[in-house]
């Protein structure tokens, strides 16, 4: 439905910033889905598409927008992507319909499947403070609207309170999309596998669309699909590319950051070593002061000792001195007395006189080459 909110649904959902009118008319005139980002539910994609709405004002006709979203539709079947469900933008103050209302959900049917019923997911809008809380239970309840009777009308009611954020849009739709398991709607069946016209289909004969006026060329038709099959599928290959590159950048910061890690302990263990060499290096230098300090003890003791030695050096030199002079002394004196010697060797002749009544002795005797007399002076008597 044209007006109802589908493009600022999308917008708070993915942060994009698609174009939002605020009149009757319809600001999306064909199916939107680039530039829509993918929204990543566990080990799979979803993706919000945009299409136009029903009973636009503009030129566009009921078959013109059906005829697009079919092709849509039918291209993703074509391509294997599958569909999980139609997101039907409700106003919720929208409880009494017309026939335009009634011919919309009839043909959110026919798109669907009566089979397939559980995989549309009604989202209301409009919402004031003064929009009574019955709205809601006596739209999801009424036969006339999604379901033909009690159980098809059984849905799971999820309220977003005021001052949402865009990250709750998209949890609830996250949520909202994790119970449903990607089908197969009835559209593609029939237009795919059934190949049959748009104007064959339960939606098609609804509206009344007539076989050759909207769709004469299969051939066509299957271009179209596979026109956007292939665009679909680039996009695809495109988000596989980025998520193997999100892999690899993921896999590159892990690895910075284990040899960050091995870095920092390489690091700590340095350091380690570093204040162990410390410690034994200032365990050696205060050794080595030590040592020098016991050596400066040990020269100080050496030159005491080496000035006492030389205090005795002087006075034995002295002595020595002194020593060598007595003998010098000695010698001349020794030669002094060895020239007496010589002299006394010599003969000499003398007169004895002898008195009357004295007798003496004269012995002559030779020591070595020098003959020596001693006289001995002996009284014989009166």
């Amino acid at each position: 439905m044209t007006g109802v909110g589908k493009s600022t649904f999308i917008n708070k959902a993915t942060g994009v910033n698609l174009p939002v009118g605020h009149t009757t008319e319809s600001e999306t005139s064909d199916v939107v889905e680039r530039g829509i980002p993918y929204i990543q539910c566990g080990t799979a994609y979803i993706q919000l598409v945009d299409t136009p709405g029903f009973a636009d004002s503009r030129d566009a006709s009921e078959t013109d927008v059906l005829r697009k979203l079919v092709t849509w539709l039918a291209a993703r079947h074509v391509a294997g992507v599958p569909v999980a469900g139609i997101i039907l933008i409700w106003p919720v103050s929208l409880v009494r319909v017309n026939r335009t209302e009634k011919l919309l959900i009839n043909m959110v049917k026919d798109l669907c499947g009566r089979d397939r019923l559980d995989h549309i997911i009604l989202v209301t809008t409009r919402w004031t403070p003064e929009s009574p809380q019955t709205l809601e239970s006596e739209l999801v309840t009424r036969q006339d609207y999604l379901g033909a009777g009690p159980l098809e009308a059984q849905v799971t009611r999820k309220r977003l309170k005021d001052g949402y954020t865009p990250e709750d849009v998209l949890k609830l739709l996250v949520e909202s999309c994790q119970a449903l398991e990607p089908v197969t709607l009835q559209i593609q069946r029939e237009v795919v596998d059934q190949n049959l016209a748009l104007g064959e289909t339960a939606v098609g004969r609804r509206l009344g669309v007539d076989l050759w006026e909207e769709l004469t060329d299969l051939g066509a038709k299957a271009d179209k699909a596979r026109e956007y099959a292939s665009a679909s599928m680039k996009h695809l290959r495109q988000v596989e590319h980025a998520e193997a590159q999100m892999e690899m950048e993921k896999k590159e910061a892990e690895e910075a950051q284990e040899a960050a890690q091995a870095a920092e302990q390489r690091a700590k263990a340095t350091k380690a070593r570093a204040e162990r060499e410390e410690s034994v290096a200032e365990e050696r230098a205060k050794k080595a002061r030590e040592a020098a300090q016991a050596a400066r003890l040990r020269v100080k003791a050496a030159k005491v000792a080496l000035k006492t030695l030389n205090e005795n050096v002087s006075q034995q030199t002295r002595r020595a001195q002194l020593a060598a002079q007595q003998a010098e002394k000695a010698k001349a004196e020794r030669q002094k007395l060895v020239l007496r010697l010589d002299e006394l060797s010599k003969p000499v002749e003398k007169s004895l006189w002898i008195k009357a009544g004295e007798a003496f002795t004269l012995t002559a005797f030779t020591v070595g080459t020098a003959a020596v007399g001693v006289s001995t002076l002996m009284a014989l008597g009166n």
